[in-house]
């Protein structure tokens, strides 16, 4: 007689794990997005080179904190092998010590950024008008030293969501967003600091994010116990979290180190171009959340499946999020669409920036449903079951072969200016997918895993949907 199958239960199962897992880290992505959206409606109150000046140091930023994400990309994976395989001793001792590694290495490169940043400013944006590097420089000073707060957050952010904790985050988010609007409404407004304003605000956000995570994890309820540990790494315990952190960091710089060569490209379009942007990029934001959440939420549940030995179940999890990634960012796009006119007015563009930021993110809401998908959720599967060098190969050529060189071509030598700029963003994301899509359906990715998987194992529930 036949066996009567439980994949149903599974799957129930897994939908449970799903919502549980999502709806708090697309609340947390909502807030942290809106609120940047509204500190960049308050520093554009000052004026376009205000603007213009934040979305120079954000564009450093960004590379060096995306960078540093890596070992939060790294440690959630890593964790939820563990957890998957019932390991949450060792999930516990690798926890701990990517915490003090990353403490560490944000303090480094956070005093480096605050010595040199002037001369960083400078060296990059030299086509830039002075005011607007006059502006910049105390915004990224207190960028740098707060690095540490948002590092160490990051991380313990990932070792929430690995063991099925997104709520903790994502109140976490919550606090120190509406610290930061509060903050940096009365610095910019009402003590008139501009964008130093807009510093303080990040400084007071960051220490409030930093601070509630940590004192979850600390109290042992993260849902990941922390053993005790010095100050001095092991990285013995670490070697795991590198494997996929080296490739997964490279790939970031690589990536992120492309956009700030396309920014220093941008710099010498203007002030105009340069407000466009930031007030685009902006937008965006709003728009890839849905895809952005999905992105997170993946790595634990394709990271449990294939840390459980499940092969079968973690074949399902990419098809499946890839499916979910494209309705949620079509469904984005339908809803932003009737939209976009106001707002962008929500910034007080002059007409020429507004129409140039409309005609920009018509472009994305257009290709993100067939593209970002791909291009995107993609590589955090791929990165989910270990495969991290290949998505890092991938991004160095797309990144130089496409990016950067069609941004040079479209926006400079031809002339399109801010339009070839995100044109050539566009067929990044069209190579990438090509190459990443093929990888994932295929089975050339089960090479690369450290150890054997057994393909008929039944789904191991681990709690992860545990809130």
């Amino acid at each position: 007689m036949r066996k009567p199958s439980l994949s149903h239960i599974h799957r129930f199962g897994r939908n449970d794990q799903f919502l549980a897992l999502y709806i708090p880290v697309f609340i947390e992505q909502v807030v942290a997005t809106l609120t940047t959206m509204l500190g960049t409606i308050l520093v554009s109150g000052v004026g376009a080179t205000a603007v213009s000046s934040v979305g120079l140091v954000d564009s450093i930023n960004l590379f060096i904190v995306y960078t540093l994400n890596a070992i939060a990309t790294a440690v959630t994976v890593t964790i939820a092998h563990k957890i998957g395989a019932q390991d949450s001793r060792q999930a516990g001792r690798l926890a701990s010590q990517s915490l003090l590694f990353t403490a560490e290495a944000a303090i480094a490169i956070g005093l480096a950024l605050a010595l040199s940043g002037r001369l960083l400013l400078n060296s990059l944006f030299r086509g830039a008008e002075k005011q607007v590097l006059d502006a910049a420089s105390p915004y990224l000073l207190i960028s740098a030293l707060t690095l540490p707060l948002q590092a160490i957050y990051a991380t313990s952010a990932g070792i929430m969501r690995a063991s099925g904790n997104a709520r903790t985050p994502m109140l976490a988010t919550m606090l120190a967003n509406l610290v930061y609007i509060g903050v940096a409404y009365l610095s910019i407004t009402q003590l008139g600091l501009g964008v130093m304003g807009a510093g303080i605000g990040l400084f007071a956000s960051r220490l409030v994010s930093c601070g509630t995570v940590l004192v979850v994890l600390l109290k042992g309820h993260g849902g990941v116990i922390l053993p005790r540990f010095g100050f001095r790494p092991d990285f013995k315990v670490l070697a795991p979290m590198f494997h996929i952190a080296l490739p997964v960091g490279q790939d970031s710089a690589l990536f992120n180190g492309g956009k700030l060569v396309v920014q220093v490209f941008l710099s010498a379009m203007g002030t105009v171009a340069m407000a466009a942007n930031a007030i685009a990029n902006s937008l965006f934001c709003i728009l890839e959340l849905p895809g952005v959440s999905m992105s997170i939420v993946c790595m634990t549940l394709t990271g449990q499946s294939y840390g459980a030995g499940d092969l079968n179940d973690t074949k399902r999890q990419m098809r499946r999020f890839m499916l979910l990634s494209t309705a949620v960012l079509t469904a984005s796009s339908a809803l932003m669409l009737p939209i976009l006119n106001p707002l962008i007015g929500l910034y007080a563009p002059g007409a020429e920036t507004a129409i140039l930021t409309r005609r920009v993110m018509l472009m994305p809401m257009i290709a993100a449903p067939l593209l970002w998908p791909s291009a995107f959720v993609a590589p955090y599967l791929l990165r989910a079951v270990g495969d991290a060098r290949y998505t890092m190969r991938v991004t160095l050529v797309s990144m130089f072969v496409v990016r950067l060189f069609c941004s040079w071509l479209f926006g400079v030598y031809l002339h399109w200016g801010l339009n070839g700029i995100w044109v050539a963003m566009m067929l990044d994301w069209l190579v990438r997918g090509t190459f990443f899509v093929p990888r994932m359906l295929s089975s050339a990715w089960q090479r690369s895993r450290p150890s054997p998987v057994n393909e008929e194992l039944p789904v191991v529930q681990t709690g992860a949907g545990k809130v």
